[in-house]
């Protein structure tokens, strides 16, 4: 137990997204904590608030109960007692709550609860009708108690939300249940409890531009790419598009299955493999592409990807030509219905970045530069004077 001298006091006040909505401020949490501190005529130094901020998260993630626990730690400390308006303000998850309070206890630091005049709108079970401080033991299991039901409530509104979107998943067709959109939809209803997908038609339009690139034109997912850029089409944060960016967004399953998975192959599994929270389910949303759209358009980018990897080894030119830019030249093949060209094209022709321009060096027909190449290789060898001139000094 302390002693009788008068305790140097700050209040640390928080109020989450959730309680500012309803209108629950700093200002009727401090009209406590300043009323408490008088009462127990305490010096009241300071005051620290996060207005906006969850009481799940540890205080290294919150930024004046940071500063609080920074001050604490200097010499000579500033205060002797935190004053809270209640448990809940310093974690909803009794881990929060004990490591915050050991922390100010192994540097002499104090907490003190103010929870008469319990007028917050909450429907809680809980009798609040005392104060208490962990500068007596009898207020230490006081606040132990306060600990556990900050951790009880915390659960159980967590399985209440999880319960609600599992619900929602469920029974609203093409139901947003959170986050960013998946590209080529937006929310409806944005902000309420029904809030479902639609198609955006501006990106819908994007989806079907590649797909006429792609299907009709033949064009690979890069060429694509370099197309859409060209035609001033920007992704959905305004920049240009890169060739894996317009694969993730064009080539996704809510794209060409139109089915968003709920709890899918990343939610949390039991040892048995069950998903802790629920059962994953499909959410069937509005088609962009026709199912025949979307099969042709992954078997032509398919296809032109394993014609592109497959003729990779038949170059036995690549790297060994230099272009007038001093670049090298690299094999390729063209897929253009069912006849494949194959040809020699200037690196510096596809920069990394497409934000810098085309060399311009002219592509070479590979079957003519190859067989031109040979026909020099064979005079060379079969005249022996000759071939002797092309080996390094010193050979045989």
């Amino acid at each position: 137990m302390v002693g009788t001298r008068s305790l140097r006091a700050v209040d640390y006040l928080r109020v989450s997204t959730e309680e500012q909505k309803k209108g629950y401020g700093v200002a009727r949490q401090s009209r406590k904590t300043t009323r408490h501190i008088a009462l127990k005529q305490w010096a009241h130094v300071g005051t620290y608030k996060d207005e906006g901020v969850s009481g799940s998260l540890e205080a290294a993630d919150r930024g004046d109960l940071k500063r609080l626990m920074d001050d604490a730690q200097q010499t000579p400390r500033p205060f002797d007692i935190v004053v809270v308006p209640d448990g809940r303000v310093i974690g909803r998850k009794g881990r929060a709550f004990w490591r915050w309070v050991w922390a100010l206890e192994d540097i002499g630091v104090y907490v003190a609860v103010v929870a008469d005049d319990y007028d917050y709108d909450y429907d809680y079970d809980y009798d609040y009708d005392y104060d208490y401080d962990n500068t007596t033991t009898e207020g230490r299991k006081k606040m132990r108690r306060d600990a556990d039901c900050a951790e009880t409530e915390w659960e159980t509104i967590r399985d209440r939300t999880r319960g609600r979107l599992q619900e929602k998943a469920e029974l609203t067709p093409a139901a947003h249940i959170g986050g960013r959109p998946p590209y080529g939809y937006r929310i409806a209803n944005k902000g309420t409890p029904g809030s479902y997908l639609v198609v955006d038609e501006d990106e819908g339009k994007v989806i079907k531009r590649v797909y006429d690139l792609v299907v009709g034109e033949g064009l690979n997912l890069r060429k694509a790419t370099i197309r859409l850029n060209s035609e001033g089409i920007k992704s959905r944060t305004g920049k240009s598009w890169t060739p894996h960016n317009l694969r993730d967004r064009v080539m996704s399953t809510p794209v060409l299955d139109a089915v968003l998975v709920f709890r899918g192959k990343h939610a949390k599994t039991d040892e048995d493999g069950t998903p802790l929270w629920g059962d994953s389910i499909r959410i069937e949303l509005p088609r962009i592409l026709t199912e025949e759209q979307s099969a042709e358009l992954r078997r032509k980018v398919a296809e032109t990807a394993k014609h592109s990897s497959g003729q990779r080894s038949f170059y036995p030119l690549s790297g060994r030509l230099v272009s007038l830019c001093q670049r090298t030249y690299t094999g390729i093949s063209f897929a253009s219905d069912r006849e494949y060209t194959r040809f020699y094209r200037c690196t510096g022709g596809s920069p990394k970045d497409l934000s810098q321009k085309s060399c311009g060096c002219s592509r070479i027909d590979a079957d003519a530069l190859e067989a031109h190449v040979w026909t020099r290789v064979t005079e060379i060898a079969s005249d022996s004077e000759n071939f002797r001139r092309w080996l390094p000094s010193g050979s045989g």
